[in-house]
């Protein structure tokens, strides 16, 4: 929610921040999930491994995929899979890209949105995932 005369954004901890501030954090949290894989992605990839991911899939889609942390985890733990990254927003696309590349990643990271993709997408991916978006 934003305050109507600063422009400020309330956040979930109460605090107000600028719209600068919350993209700033929001950059940090994405490079440190690349340090510091999160338990809930370890566990949420221990389930998809308890379904069949490894024998059965070959391509994965990470919807709201941030700087791509996650979608490099899935590639690094899931070697022959083709893992894909989307994320809306440009900046983290292009930063994220910076950094799949400098650590060697075979993740894509594109950007796009779920509700305008084309039809080079669809029935394209055997799994699609989206985990931690909203955090």
């Amino acid at each position: 929610m934003t305050h109507p005369k600063t422009k400020l954004q309330h956040d979930a901890f109460g605090g107000m921040k600028t719209p600068g501030e919350i993209y700033e954090y929001e950059c940090q949290y994405h490079k440190e999930q690349f340090m510091t894989t999160k338990r809930s992605t370890i566990v949420f990839c221990d389930f998809l491994d308890s379904k069949g991911v490894q024998t059965n899939t070959s391509s994965v889609l990470d919807v709201g995929a941030g700087m791509g942390a996650v979608a490099h985890y899935m590639s690094s733990r899931w070697k022959e899979i083709e893992v894909i990254g989307m994320e809306k927003n440009k900046d983290l696309v292009r930063k994220g890209t910076k950094i799949l590349k400098d650590c060697g990643s075979k993740v894509k990271l594109v950007e796009k949105d779920l509700y305008e993709l084309d039809e080079s997408y669809k029935r394209k991916f055997e799994g699609i995932t989206c985990i931690q978006t909203l955090s």
